[in-house]
């Protein structure tokens, strides 16, 4: 059936009908088009829009406000890129579903966003990013929590041999390496670098002393060689007792000590200005590095 027009007027509220072969002799060939004649008055309130009907149930419907329907699955066919949904941006973030499920749209930027409703939770998500090429995003195979980049930590040790002589107001640097390399006075003899730029986290110092020596304060740095920059970790006394092992714990983050992979760092002793000097210091420092 090619070429086929029907004609109606609708005065009110009431349906109007047409019922049109999809299949058979009487099938249509062409392209099906609905345009409004002068006879078509309808006004806002009229039940009027295309409804597609298949076995006594509504698939499609397309409504007076142009609100679609569909009952059953979408799909594109289309290849070679041919299939595709283009979502205009959005100046502003549509509302949240009056019932559950989400609504899906474009933000200002073409970000894929969606606001969802679940009980208070009416908020919006978005995915976003600038890339310099194309990417794939990969997801694990396992259940579980997509983490944050910054929820993702490494550890650093940094392992000394014995300081056998601890002279009072002096700066010892020691390095990441092999264990059982003693501190040195020379920053350059003691230096690396770090694996990932990040944000330090926390810090653990743990050190031994053979004589307990007095309470003036000494410091944990972490030395940035480059920048010649000093970042205070920690601060401690050396009068916690004699042939004794304790550990000190810092929360740094708040500081926002900021470490890059450029960089020479060190890890930085300065002793206190002390009236009876300790001996035979070995000590180890253990620091947490947040990506950024």
């Amino acid at each position: 059936m090619m070429g086929k027009s029907f004609g109606w007027s609708n005065t009110g509220n009431s349906d109007v009908g047409i019922y049109i072969p999809l299949a058979g002799s009487n099938a249509i060939t062409g392209d099906l088009k609905f345009t409004k004649g002068s006879d078509a008055n309808f006004g806002t309130n009229d039940n009027f829009g295309l409804n597609f009907i298949t076995n006594n149930t509504t698939r499609l419907a397309i409504s007076n406000d142009g609100l679609i329907t569909i009952n059953k699955s979408l799909f594109f066919i289309g290849t070679g890129g041919a299939s595709f949904i283009n979502i205009a941006a959005q100046s502003s973030a549509p509302v949240a579903p009056s019932a559950t499920g989400l609504n899906f749209y474009s933000d200002a930027d073409g970000n894929l966003s969606w606001t969802k409703k679940n009980g208070a939770d009416t908020f919006n998500r978005t995915f976003g990013g600038t890339f310099s090429a194309n990417r794939m995003k990969l997801l694990q195979d396992t259940d579980g929590t997509m983490a944050e980049l910054t929820d993702i930590v490494n550890t650093y040790y940094f392992r000394n041999g014995t300081l056998l002589a601890v002279a009072p107001n002096t700066a010892y640097y020691f390095d990441s390496k092999t264990a059982g390399i003693a501190p040195h006075t020379s920053p350059t003899l003691r230096r690396f670098k770090f694996l990932n730029d990040g944000v330090i986290d926390t810090m653990v110092f743990n050190i031994y002393q053979n004589a307990n020596g007095s309470n003036q304060d000494c410091m944990i740095y972490l030395y940035n060689q480059t920048t010649n920059t000093d970042y205070l970790l920690l601060t401690y006394q050396s009068d916690f007792g004699a042939n004794t092992n304790v550990s000190f714990y810092a929360d740094v983050l708040s500081d926002a000590i900021i470490v890059n992979t450029s960089d020479y760092y060190s890890m930085k002793l300065l002793t206190g200005a002390f009236t009876t000097t300790p001996t035979r210091y070995s000590f180890e420092v253990g620091l947490q590095i947040k990506h950024t």
